[in-house]
């Protein structure tokens, strides 16, 4: 087998497809939503080093990364989310709270500017993205008004 034919990531070389590991996402998702964002950062972990290429477990490790205080890995995983779906908000959302909490407020302005404009169109699977543009839109004026007023 040729370097351009290995599966990528662990679920594939041992067989396993994306849905093998949606149970493990979905209790990946309840650990984040019940304010275990530590156990939920270990299981996305997990699930992007079996589908490295699986934007919706790079988004979950961004969200748990962000509520486990580790931003530089939020970061990581919000800018693969980007590269995977460059049309989609959440990513761009994500980076930016990242980058807020890295403390490169530039940045963090860019991608909450960047979600807002791609929020004003529907995904590719024609679902709205209002909702993550209202909060991307609240994050930039928040965060211009903090700039401002520290001058």
């Amino acid at each position: 087998m040729s370097p351009d034919t290995l599966p990528i990531g662990l679920a594939a070389q041992f067989g396993l497809s994306r849905n093998d590991l949606l149970p493990v996402a979905r209790q990946a998702r309840q650990k984040l939503n019940s304010g275990q964002p530590k156990e939920a950062l270990s299981l996305f972990g997990q699930l992007v080093l079996g589908c490295p290429d699986d934007r919706d477990f790079q988004i979950g490790l961004a969200h748990a990364a962000l509520a486990s205080d580790e931003p530089e890995l939020a970061l990581q995983a919000a800018t693969a989310a980007i590269v995977f779906e460059p049309t989609r908000a959440d990513g761009y959302l994500l980076s930016g709270r990242a980058c807020l909490a890295l403390e490169d407020f530039g940045a963090a302005e860019e991608d909450f500017a960047e979600a807002v404009t791609r929020a004003a169109s529907t995904t590719p699977e024609g679902e709205s993205q209002a909702a993550i543009g209202q909060v991307a839109q609240s994050c930039l004026d928040a965060l211009k008004t903090a700039l401002m007023a520290h001058g």
